[in-house]
C-alpha cells in the first residue's frame, strides 16, 4: 500500500504536529508564517493548532490571526451542531437511534472542545433497511433532495450511502449510509459486520439527542479505511490528527482482532507507520514514501476493485449499463444544463477515456 504525499505537504504536516505536541516557543512573524497559516486553514487543523500553541507563539500578530480563525470556526461549528442536532432529534422522534460517523461524534468524544474538530456535513448510518427508509422519508419531509449519482439506483445497490442536498443554500449536507463501507452486492460487505456488534457500538446521549458511536478500536479501523482507502491518497491532516489522538486510547489486543475481522490490518499498519514518521523530531527529512500512486491511478484501482467484488453476473451487467449510460440529470449537473444529450454523452465518454489513458500511461511510465 503506497500513497502520494508531496514533500512540501509532508514537511508542513510534521511541522504542525511537532509544534502542537511540544513545549518549545514558536518563532516567526506574520509574513514568514503566512503560507503555513494558510496551510493550517486548508487542512482544517488551525483551531487545534491555536488551542495547543497559543501560549508559545511569540509574534502577537500571528497569535491574533490564529485567534480570529479559531473564533470563526467556533461560530461556524455552533451553527453546524444546531443543524446536526435538529436532524438527529427528528430521527430520534420516529423511534430510530442512528450511528453517527466522524463529525460531531469525534467532537464530543475525542477532542477537548467541539470547535477543535471542524466538520462540514453530517454522516448518519442506519443499518436496518426499514429504519433507513423511515429516516430517508423524514429527511425528504424536511425538504432534502437526493443527489442522483449516475442513476437513482446506483448508490442504493453499489454505493454505501445517499447524498442528500439541503433545501437552503447554507444548509447542512447529509450523507445517509445504509452500509458502512461497501454496497449491498459487494462481496466485501461481510467485513462490516464486526462494526455492528454490541461491543463496538457505544450509546451516546447528551440530553438533547441519542445516537451510537463506535468503540475506540472500531472507530480507529473505520477512520483508517476512510482516510487511506475511501479517498484517493491522503487528503486532510485533520483526518490524520483524528488517528493520532485516538491511537493512544486503543486496546492493542482488541485492535488486532478488529483488524483481522474487518480486513483492515494492512491499512492500520500503514497508519502506524505514517504516524510514527510524522512524530519524528527532524522536520526537514523527506517523506518516507519513495514511490506512490497518482490520484488517477489510485481512482482506477478503486474502481476495478469495486467491479471485481460485485456479487453476480446480472449485477455486474447492471453496473456496466449504469456506468456507461448514466441518466441525463447526472450529466446535466456535471457538464451543464444547456448541452444537448449527444454533447453530454460525448463529453462524458471523452472524460472517461482521458482518465483511463492517463492512469494507464502513468502505470506504463512506472515500469
Amino acid at each position: 500500500m503506497q500513497y502520494k504525499i508531496e514533500n512540501e505537504t509532508y514537511i508542513n504536516w510534521r511541522k504542525a504536529i511537532s509544534e502542537m505536541f511540544s513545549e518549545e516557543k514558536i518563532s516567526g512573524n506574520e509574513k514568514e508564517l503566512s503560507g503555513f497559516i494558510d496551510f493550517l486553514l486548508k487542512e482544517k487543523v488551525a483551531p487545534y493548532y491555536y488551542y495547543k500553541c497559543k501560549e508559545r507563539i511569540e509574534d502577537e500578530k500571528v497569535k491574533t490571526k490564529l485567534k480570529n480563525i479559531y473564533f470563526h470556526f467556533l461560530g461556524a461549528n455552533e451553527i453546524l451542531r444546531r443543524k446536526s442536532e435538529f436532524i438527529i432529534k427528528r430521527i430520534n422522534e420516529i423511534g430510530i437511534v442512528p450511528v453517527i460517523l466522524k463529525g460531531i461524534d469525534l467532537q464530543d468524544n475525542l477532542y477537548p472542545k467541539p470547535e477543535l474538530r471542524p466538520s462540514s456535513d453530517l454522516d448518519i448510518l442506519v443499518i436496518n433497511q426499514k429504519d433507513f427508509d423511515l429516516s430517508l422519508n423524514e429527511l425528504l419531509k424536511m425538504g432534502y433532495r437526493i443527489y442522483e449519482y449516475r442513476s437513482i439506483k446506483f448508490p442504493m445497490i453499489y454505493g454505501k450511502d445517499l447524498v442528500l442536498i439541503p433545501p437552503e443554500s447554507n444548509g447542512l449536507m447529509v450523507e445517509l449510509h445504509h452500509s458502512l463501507r461497501f454496497g449491498k452486492c459487494d462481496r466485501r460487505r461481510k467485513y462490516d459486520e464486526i462494526f455492528y456488534t454490541p461491543t463496538n457500538l457505544v450509546i451516546r446521549n447528551n440530553g438533547k439527542i441519542k445516537y451510537y458511536g463506535f468503540s475506540n478500536e472500531a472507530n480507529y479501523a473505520y477512520l483508517c479505511y476512510h482516510t487511506f482507502q475511501s479517498h484517493h491518497n491522503l487528503k486532510r491532516l485533520i483526518w490524520v490528527l483524528d488517528l493520532l489522538l485516538l491511537r493512544d486510547r486503543l486496546d492493542q489486543k482488541r485492535i488486532k482482532e478488529i483488524a483481522e475481522e474487518s480486513n483492515t490490518k494492512e491499512v492500520i499498519d500503514f497508519s502506524y507507520k505514517l504516524l510514527d514518521s510524522i512524530l519524528l523530531t527532524d522536520n526537514n527529512s523527506d517523506c518516507f514514501i519513495s514511490e506512490a500512486q497518482s490520484n488517477k491511478k489510485s481512482a482506477l484501482i478503486k474502481l476495478k476493485n469495486e467491479f471485481k467484488n460485485i456479487d453476480g453476473i446480472s449485477k455486474k451487467l447492471l453496473w456496466l449499463l449504469i456506468w456507461f449510460f448514466p441518466n441525463k440529470v447526472f450529466l446535466k449537473k456535471r457538464y451543464g444544463e444547456k448541452k444537448n444529450i449527444f454533447s453530454l454523452y460525448l463529453t462524458y465518454y471523452t472524460s472517461i477515456l482521458k482518465r483511463l489513458f492517463e492512469a494507464l500511461w502513468g502505470e506504463f511510465l512506472d515500469k
